[in-house]
């Protein structure tokens, strides 16, 4: 595997990022398995990082981070809500949830826990999630919505 430049990539090893990442695999363990690979190979998680969120990005095309959830929600048959404001044509709030996390939560008496993020992110909105605990000490995601 050579390298025309220490520490980037090859072709091989790009694509080996890509399909790793389709498994939601952490970046960190796709450089360990990157060097695993090639005991010589002298990546920085730097590097690791930067061809991830090119990949992303490239999964995006055009669209928006938030329009691209949606496509997701969409494409994978979620229930979900949202509200955008009809001025600016722009998502307010989001709401999703997986079908069976529904139907879990109307098999089973639970208690639910309704948790926001703190930090807002470059939409100005807050992440909330609810979680649904049943009588036997189990947790399961029932939904979560930007507000």
């Amino acid at each position: 595997m050579g390298h025309t430049h220490i520490g980037l990539l090859s072709s091989e090893e790009k694509t080996l990022l890509s399909q790793i990442t389709k498994n939601m695999v952490k970046f960190d363990q796709i450089l360990f398995t990157i060097k695993y690979q090639d005991k010589r190979n002298v990546t920085a998680i730097k590097i690791i990082y930067n061809e991830g969120q090119k990949y992303r990005s490239e999964q995006r095309g055009p669209r928006s981070k938030i329009q691209h959830l949606k496509k997701l929600i969409k494409r994978d048959e979620y229930v979900y809500w949202f509200k955008r404001l009809e001025i600016q044509d722009v998502v307010r709030d989001i709401l999703w949830s997986h079908p069976d996390s529904i139907k879990f939560l109307n098999s089973f008496p639970t208690f639910l826990i309704c948790d926001t993020t703190y930090k807002r992110n470059k939409y100005c909105l807050l992440l909330l999630e609810i979680v649904g605990v049943i009588f036997i000490d189990m947790n399961f995601s029932v939904a979560f919505a930007y507000l």
